[in-house]
């Protein structure tokens, strides 16, 4: 098996599980803003709103960095 068709499936399925990822995080974030507006000045209700939309920031950093990573890995590799 050629070694390219590998690197080819591999990078797609990295691609879609991005764009997966990254997707699921705004919608988190969208829901975290809402729960942040709806909160009605309730402290405890604003800080766990403020920590989900902390967590989705996150995690879009993780996944542009684990996808910054592979790419470099790949870069290495060909």
């Amino acid at each position: 098996m050629d070694t390219s068709y590998v690197i080819s499936i591999v990078n797609k399925l990295i691609n879609g599980a991005t764009v997966i990822g990254i997707s699921l995080m705004v919608l988190w974030a969208v829901f975290s803003g809402i729960r942040l507006g709806i909160s009605g000045g309730n402290p405890t209700a604003e800080a766990e709103a403020k920590r989900s939309l902390t967590h989705a920031i996150v995690g879009v950093i993780l996944i542009l960095g684990a996808r910054g990573f592979i790419a470099m890995i790949e870069s290495v590799m060909k």
